[in-house]
């Protein structure tokens, strides 16, 4: 197996966004592929920090058809994208499973969204029996690290930090963006609490439909975000206005009942009028708050992320093996020593195993 990936690591948001395909471009770029190129088998993989593809066979005149699907250069596309292969590849795919490979690290979500791109592999009739046992063995090692390590245990992505922020503040909860990409993250985090109350805005368009088929979620209009102001605990804002969505003048004008309010704005300009925060129990953090305390909760996740890059490499290693066998007894037919080559699997790493496999190939 090999891959392709263009990641945040080297490709920035806009080149990132070039290889954003829908699920449609997607299926329709696995069928040429297998078409134009030397390609028998491929997963596509589009996020917001990556697009990545892994499949089997050569990369000759892939690059040209990820610049026609794209209309990035191949030029640009060389060095801002990275390259793996064999072993490499499939270290890569359980890095990026096990979210070792992720900005934040430890998240849950790229799992769930690399499970979708293999799934949707399948249903299009694009996968194999080496994609499948990679993948499926990438979401077994996946499920041991969270199971057996801390690494997906301290919340370190901003939406969870914020939706945690909120409700451990109280379950009345205000929020204007809930129909953004943020926002409906922040909302879906928000809703995995017990007794949580949410009011989002909506203007001309109606937020996902996710959050308005929650009993718990109600929906009113932008313009009278300031009469639900005095029943919320929280205060949220994730949107892209030019304007303050909440002023300290208006907010003081609407807030008759005193208790404790937070304050949360997400917004780069500032969503929220930094004044807001003098008004009497009120306090105010912003996106940079979020930040600092993920970057302090990812120095926490280093030593579990160390456990994690020893499971995997183990687990690496058992793929190979399997993948090295399978293709042995392929081109061989054998029957007489499969037992033997069992029972000496699990004894030798992948490098030690191929080189036993060669000798007696050589028979």
């Amino acid at each position: 197996m090999n891959c392709i990936s263009i990641n945040y690591k080297k490709a920035n948001a806009q080149i990132r966004g070039a290889f954003g395909f829908s699920a449609e471009k997607q299926r329709q770029f696995l069928s040429d592929i297998r078409k134009k190129c030397s390609v028998s088998a491929g997963v596509i993989l589009c996020t917001c920090n990556r697009t990545e593809l892994y499949f089997c066979g050569g990369e000759e005149k892939l690059l040209s058809l990820l610049s026609l699907y794209s209309g990035i250069s191949t030029e640009v596309i060389k060095q801002t994208a990275m390259f793996f292969c064999d072993a490499k590849a499939i270290s890569h795919l359980f890095r990026v499973c096990c979210g070792v490979d992720s900005m934040v690290i430890g998240e849950d979500e790229i799992l769930g969204q690399t499970k979708n791109a293999y799934k949707n592999s399948c249903e299009w009739g694009n996968s194999n029996r080496e994609l499948n046992v990679i993948f499926q063995s990438a979401f077994a090692c996946a499920k041991q690290i969270k199971t057996e390590t801390a690494l997906s245990n301290v919340s370190v992505s901003i939406a969870t930090l914020t939706a945690n922020a909120a409700a451990q503040n109280g379950s009345n909860i205000l929020m204007v963006g809930a129909s953004g990409k943020i926002g409906q993250t922040i909302a879906k985090n928000l809703l995995s609490h017990k007794n949580i109350t949410l009011t989002v805005t909506i203007r001309q368009h109606s937020p996902d439909r996710y959050i308005l088929s929650d009993s718990r979620v109600k929906a009113v209009p932008y313009q009278e975000r300031y009469e639900y102001i005095d029943r919320a605990d929280s205060v949220i804002s994730a949107t892209a206005s030019p304007h303050y969505t909440f002023t300290r003048l208006k907010a003081e004008e609407h807030i008759r009942t005193p208790k404790k309010r937070l304050f949360i704005d997400l917004a780069v300009p500032h969503d929220i009028d930094r004044e807001i925060a003098g008004l009497q129990n009120a306090s105010l953090i912003d996106i940079d708050y979020f930040r600092h305390l993920a970057a302090d909760n990812n120095i926490k996740k280093m030593h579990s992320a160390e456990l994690a890059e020893s499971l995997i490499e183990k687990q690496c290693d058992e793929v190979q093996k399997t993948l090295a066998l399978q293709k042995f007894l392929d081109e061989n037919k054998v029957t007489e020593n499969n037992a033997f080559l069992y029972k000496l699997r699990p004894t030798l790493s992948a490098a030690e195993f191929t080189a036993v496999l060669k000798a007696i190939k050589k028979e």
